[in-house]
């Protein structure tokens, strides 16, 4: 999908996979990530409605993913595919999480937001993508909750435009304004927010039934 974003990258995870050294770690890395997420979901299986354990699995879905990705994966049809996967699994392990969370996490929501955008961005459709979308916000709304600022607060408003949700986005980013400290700040922020509503138009447009 011909999405495009821009954002300051969120804070790293505690627990988050490093990545960037030699290649064969970078591949280490990936499949014990995927050998752990297949040991979760067996333990999953004795007790499905574990918060800890669907926290877990959502995390390392989404570390395979980024380590795929660090990895070149982006580089093939295949890798793409994968990465793909690995992502959707993040997000139905995310979905199963939610039911059970009596307060989803604020460090995982950080994880998951700009990975449900990302699954936005690698969807076969427009309405797959826009169903993505608005779950990245749902998932920013949780960041929002739990560190307020200019640069979650933004996220937010950008994943609302896509979502195309723009009442929303023009509240969201009038509260990043508010985190700024100098002139230059603040219209550097609005002309980002110009530059991504446009975007988001053409990707509603193309959600538009011809």
């Amino acid at each position: 999908m011909a999405l495009l974003l821009v954002v300051a990258p969120p804070p790293a995870e505690a627990g988050a996979v490093q990545v960037g050294g030699p290649a064969s770690d970078v591949e280490g890395a990936a499949s014990n990530l995927l050998k752990r997420a297949e040991e979760i979901e067996a333990e999953l299986a004795r007790r499905p409605d574990s918060e800890a354990l669907l926290a877990q699995l959502t995390r390392t879905r989404i570390n395979a993913a980024n380590t795929l990705i660090s990895d070149g994966a982006g580089e093939s049809t295949r890798g793409v595919a994968e990465v793909k996967q690995q992502l959707a699994l993040g997000r139905v392990a995310w979905s199963e999480y939610m039911k059970v969370a009596r307060k989803p996490g604020f460090a995982l929501a950080t994880l998951v937001a700009p990975a449900l955008f990302e699954l936005a961005e690698l969807s076969s459709n427009s309405q797959e993508a826009l169903k993505n979308v608005r779950a990245a916000v749902r998932a920013q709304k949780f960041v929002t909750e739990g560190r307020p600022g200019k640069n979650s607060w933004s996220t937010l408003a950008f994943y609302e435009l896509f979502a195309q949700d723009y009442k929303a986005a023009d509240e969201s980013i009038e509260k990043a304004i508010v985190y700024t400290k100098t002139k230059y700040e603040r219209e550097a922020i609005e002309k980002q927010f110009t530059e991504v509503e446009k975007a988001a138009k053409q990707f509603g447009r193309e959600l538009k039934p011809r």
